[in-house]
């Protein structure tokens, strides 16, 4: 008789963990958008071919180049989730050396963001990304004579993992950081360090929670 009682209570079990059990599952892993936000602005550039060995602020300002970028995000209380497309662009090469030529990077970013009071967002993550180079005719002739004073020079266009870092403010200025797991994002190596991208970006979310 308890082996029957049991063997109801099993079935009744099992009937409410496979009826409950999907749409609990489904409250688990369903993400609802909450907003879009667009952005642009400038990118620094920080790597073997940045021509600024003093890490000097103006040099850095008057080396900008732009930087755009899309995306939707999942917010809850504090935290958050987005899916970001960005577009940046870099000098590549060396002009003085007469190689020099540009590099536009394509990253998808997943991000992770945590809010700070009310006007401040940080956020960090991680993402694949491709860097398309492109050479004058000149420029090709002289990568292939070999004359890169001592560096390596790779100038093949080049797929790498980019880690983004920063802050929002109020949802209108982002500061950041991305770090590209290669040292040839400039097709340039002299050593194991990263490459680095510094981001200044205005940038609008259109809240669709509104």
């Amino acid at each position: 008789m308890k082996a029957k009682y049991l063997r109801w209570l099993f079935v009744l079990a099992l009937g409410f963990g496979l009826s409950a059990g999907p749409a609990h599952a489904q409250r688990i892993i369903t993400i609802t958008l909450d907003g879009l936000t667009i952005g642009g602005g400038v990118n620094f550039f920080q790597g073997d071919g940045d021509r600024n060995s003093d890490s000097d602020p103006l040099v850095y300002l008057a080396s900008s180049y732009p930087s755009i970028f899309i995306g939707v995000d999942s917010r809850g209380t504090r935290s958050s989730l987005a899916l970001e497309y960005h577009v940046d662009q870099i000098l590549v090469g060396d002009r003085q050396a007469g190689y020099e030529g540009d590099s536009f990077i394509a990253s998808l970013q997943l991000l992770l963001g945590y809010q700070l009071g009310r006007s401040f967002r940080i956020y960090g993550g991680l993402g694949p990304a491709y860097a398309s180079r492109s050479f004058s005719s000149a420029a090709i002739s002289r990568i292939n004579s070999g004359d890169r004073k001592g560096a390596y020079f790779d100038a093949e266009s080049r797929a790498f993992v980019m880690l983004p870092l920063g802050i929002e403010i109020q949802d209108t200025f982002r500061i950041g950081v991305q770090i590209a797991l290669t040292d040839l994002l400039d097709a340039q190596a002299s050593g194991p360090d990263t490459d680095r991208q510094f981001v200044f970006q205005y940038m609008y979310r259109f809240d669709w929670t509104k």
